[in-house]
C-alpha cells in the first residue's frame, strides 16, 4: 500500500480544513470570530505578553494565525509559530536560524532581535500547544524557557510573545508569575462560539466551497443540532468533518462527470442524523479501511500506531518513525506504511521525520477507546504525577508522600507503569525516587508504631505483676489478720477492681492495634487483635467491679463489648 493507492487520498479532494488549523492563506473562509480577532489585536497592541487560552476544539490556533492576518497587514508584524517539539528552547532557536540566513549571534533574544531589524517589523513569536512543555517538558526544561522568555520580554527588541494553549493548563503558569509579573494581565478566553457565529461559519464556509443550502435557516439549525448534547459540547473540528461527511454523501450519489454544484438541504442532514461522537466514527472508519489492507497478522498494527501517538494524560504525543517501530515491534517499513496511510486520512502528520496527530480532539478519541486495563493504568499514571509535582512543589513535605492503598494499587501494574513513564515523560527518575521515598516512610511510620505497641505492652506486665503483689498482700493480711477479716475483703475487692481495669485497659490496647492494621490493610491480623481483645474482656464477669475513682471504666467496657462484637462478625 502506498500513497498512491490508498483509497483515503480522496480526501485531499475536500473543500473543508477537516482538523486542520486555519493559517494566513484561509483568510476568506474564516468565519464568526470577529469580535476576537479585533480584541486580540488591541491586546497585542497593549503589551508585549498575551495568553490566548480556551477549550480543546475552539479553534486557538486559527485564530492566532488567521484571524491576526485578517485584521493585520502582513507589512505591520512578522509572524514566527513555535512547536516545542522535543524541547521548547531547541525548536524556537531552530527556527529561528531557518529564518536568518546568517545570525550575529547564536543567542537567542540576538537572534529575534536580528530578525526584526532584517524583517523590518515587529516579530510576533507565537508558542502554538504551549500546554506541551507541561505535558512532555521536565522542570529544568520548563524553567530555562522561562527565564529566555523574561529576557525576550524584558529586551529592546521589536518582539511580541503569544502564548497559546488550552485552558486545563493555564494554572501551571502561576509558578512563573513571580518572574513574569504580567504574565495574566494581558489574556483572551476563547470562548465555545455562538449560535449565530456558527450559522456564519457554515454558510461562509459553504458559500466560499460554492456548496448551495436550501431552506438556510432550517438546515444550518439542523447541523448544528445533530453536532451538539449535553454529553459532546459543540467543537469546531467536528463541524468540520460533519461538513465533509455530508460532502462525500452527495458525491457519491452522483456520476463522477457530475459538475453541478453541491446542495446540502434539511433531507440530506436528516439523512446523515445526529452523530454523538463523530470523530470516533471517522477513526475507526478509518482505523478499519486501512487495516483492511494489511495481512491479518499485521492488522492490530494501525490501532497500536495511534495508541502510542496518544500520552498517557490523553494527549496527543510526537514520535521519531524509528522510535515508533522500537515501542510498536513492527518492523520500519510497515511503520511507514501505515503512516503514509494515516497521513493520507488527514488523522496523522509528518514532518522532520516526527509523527503526530493532527488534531488533540483525536487524541481524546483514542485515549477513549483503550482497554480497560490500560486506562486503569492511565488514571493511576495521572494521579501519581500530579501527586509527584505537589510533592516537589512544596519542598519534598513528608505528608504528601504517596499512602499505602495508593502504593498497593501501583504494585498491580508495576511493569507497565514503569514502561509507560520512560516512555511518555522525562520526569521518570523523579517520579520513581518518589515511590521509593514513600515505601520508605512508610517502612519508618509502621516500625515505629510495632516498637510504641512494645513498650505498651511492656508497661501493661509491670502494671499485672504490681496488682499481683497487691492480691499476694491481701491474701496475706486475710491469714495474719483473721479479725480484720472486713478490712481484707475489701481490700482484695480493690484489687480485683484494678485487676479487672488492668484487663480492660489490654483490651482497649488491643482493639487499637486492631484498627491501625486495618487502617494499613492488614486484615488477618487486625482481627487476630479483635479477636485477643474480646478474649480479654471475656475473663472478666458480666458486671465486673472498677477502682471507684475510675468514673468512666463501667461505660468503656460497655462500649467495647459491642466495638469488638461489630468487628469479629464482620470480618
Amino acid at each position: 500500500m502506498t500513497g498512491s493507492s490508498t483509497p483515503q487520498n480522496s480526501l485531499a479532494k475536500s473543500p473543508f480544513k477537516f482538523l486542520d488549523a486555519y493559517t494566513a492563506q484561509d483568510k476568506d473562509r474564516f468565519f464568526g470570530r470577529e469580535a476576537e480577532q479585533q480584541r486580540l489585536v488591541e491586546l497585542i497592541f497593549r503589551s508585549r505578553l498575551m495568553v490566548v487560552y480556551g477549550q480543546s476544539g475552539t479553534g486557538k490556533s486559527s485564530l492566532v494565525q488567521c484571524g491576526l492576518a485578517n485584521v493585520m497587514s502582513s507589512a505591520d508584524y512578522f509572524p514566527v509559530m513555535v512547536r516545542r517539539r522535543t524541547n521548547l528552547l531547541t525548536a524556537l532557536q531552530n527556527t529561528l536560524n531557518g529564518l536568518l540566513d546568517k545570525t550575529d549571534d547564536p543567542d537567542i533574544v540576538g537572534m529575534a532581535t536580528q530578525l526584526a531589524r532584517y524583517s523590518m517589523r515587529p516579530v510576533y513569536l507565537i508558542f502554538d500547544q504551549f500546554e506541551e512543555l507541561f505535558i512532555s517538558g521536565d522542570q529544568a526544561e520548563q524553567t530555562q524557557f522561562f527565564a529566555v522568555l523574561k529576557a525576550l520580554y524584558q529586551s529592546s527588541a521589536s518582539i511580541k510573545l503569544l502564548l497559546v494553549m488550552r485552558e486545563e493548563y493555564i494554572a501551571y503558569l502561576y509558578p512563573h508569575e513571580d518572574n513574569l509579573p504580567t504574565i495574566f494581565d494581558f489574556r483572551l478566553r476563547l470562548e465555545p462560539m455562538s449560535k449565530r457565529n456558527l450559522h456564519a461559519v457554515i454558510t461562509g464556509t459553504c458559500r466560499v466551497a460554492n456548496i448551495h443550502i436550501t431552506d438556510e435557516e432550517e438546515t444550518v439549525e439542523q447541523i448544528i443540532n445533530n453536532n451538539q448534547s449535553q454529553k459532546n459540547p459543540f467543537q469546531l473540528p467536528y463541524l468540520q468533518v460533519y461538513l465533509d461527511r455530508l460532502w462525500r454523501t452527495v458525491r457519491a450519489r452522483r456520476s463522477p462527470g457530475d459538475l453541478q454544484p453541491i446542495v446540502f438541504d434539511a433531507a440530506l442532514v436528516s439523512q446523515l442524523g445526529k452523530i454523538e461522537d463523530v470523530l470516533a466514527q471517522f477513526v475507526d472508519e478509518q482505523e478499519h479501511l486501512i487495516s483492511s489492507e494489511l495481512p491479518q497478522e499485521d492488522r492490530p498494527a494501525v490501532k497500536t500506531f495511534l495508541e502510542a501517538l496518544v500520552t498517557y494524560e490523553g494527549t496527543r504525543r510526537e514520535c521519531k518513525a524509528d522510535v515508533l517501530a522500537t515501542e510498536t515491534g513492527y518492523i520500519p517499513a510497515l511503520i511507514k506504511q501505515i503512516g503514509e496511510a494515516l497521513e493520507a486520512a488527514r488523522i496523522v502528520q509528518f514532518e522532520d521525520g516526527t509523527y503526530e496527530l493532527a488534531h488533540d480532539s483525536l487524541a481524546k478519541v483514542i485515549d477513549s477507546g483503550r482497554s480497560t486495563e490500560q486506562r486503569q493504568i492511565n488514571d493511576i499514571l495521572k494521579r501519581l504525577r500530579e501527586a509527584h509535582r505537589d510533592y516537589i512543589s512544596n519542598n519534598k513535605a513528608d505528608d504528601l508522600l504517596l499512602p499505602q492503598r495508593r502504593l498497593a494499587e501501583m504494585g498491580l501494574y508495576e511493569t507497565a507503569i514503569r514502561q509507560e513513564l520512560a516512555r511518555s515523560t522525562t520526569e521518570k527518575g523523579s517520579i520513581e525516587q518518589f515511590i521509593a521515598e514513600s515505601t520508605n516512610f512508610l517502612d519508618r511510620k509502621r516500625q515505629a508504631e510495632l516498637d510504641e505497641q512494645r513498650k505498651k505492652n511492656n508497661r501493661l506486665k509491670l502494671t499485672i505483676a504490681g496488682v499481683s503483689v497487691l492480691l499476694v498482700g491481701a491474701v496475706i493480711a486475710g491469714v495474719y489478720a483473721y479479725g480484720q477479716q472486713k478490712q481484707a475483703q475489701a481490700a482484695e475487692q480493690q484489687a480485683k477492681a484494678a485487676l479487672n481495669f488492668v484487663f480492660l485497659q489490654r483490651a482497649k490496647s488491643a482493639q487499637s492495634t486492631g484498627l491501625r492494621y486495618q487502617d494499613y490493610e492488614e486484615d488477618s491480623l487486625a482481627q487476630k487483635s479483635f479477636s485477643e481483645a474480646l478474649s480479654l474482656l471475656g475473663t472478666l464477669p458480666e458486671k465486673p467491679d472498677f477502682p471507684s475513682e475510675e468514673k468512666t471504666a463501667d461505660a468503656d467496657f460497655d462500649q467495647l463489648k459491642k466495638n469488638l462484637n461489630r468487628h469479629t462478625t464482620s470480618k
